[in-house]
């Protein structure tokens, strides 16, 4: 297992984690226009829950790493873990045009990544599933 990058912060995957990635993201993005924060922190914690209720599994948590890039231009948001290889972009986008009673179960909170972020990717390095997020400070 690498070493995790000292700019950024590895905790295990439970719920207990969950506070301490906002706060540490939070502490990163301040002085960000409200409407951004708000846009970072929904993105943060849809992706954490998502990694947390599935990537591992359940009598096995494992451990997801966070960290956060700000410059003149844009936030950078990187987000590792060593789950089960699932690229969350790959999923199509829920029909909105349909009734909740007739949609498939699942894909919104992707669709709200998605909506939230200027840019966002996902690769598979080695044993690790890697998802960046990007917000462009210039309007």
């Amino acid at each position: 297992m690498k070493t995790p990058d000292p700019s950024s912060l590895r905790l295990t995957s439970t719920r207990d984690s969950l506070h301490k990635f906002q706060e540490y993201v939070s502490s990163l993005a301040g002085h960000l226009p409200a409407t951004m924060a708000t846009r970072i922190e929904l993105v943060l914690e849809e992706v954490l829950v998502n990694l947390i209720s599935y990537a591992y599994p359940d009598d096995q948590p494992g451990w997801i790493e966070v960290s956060c890039v700000r410059t003149p231009d844009r936030f950078v948001l990187r987000i590792i873990d060593s789950g089960r290889p699932f690229d969350p972009l790959g999923i199509a986008p829920p029909d909105l045009t349909l009734g909740v009673e007739e949609r498939e179960i699942g894909g919104l909170g992707i669709h709200l990544v998605r909506q939230l972020t200027d840019r966002a990717e996902y690769e598979r390095r080695g044993a690790e599933n890697v998802v960046t997020l990007f917000w462009s400070l210039h309007e």
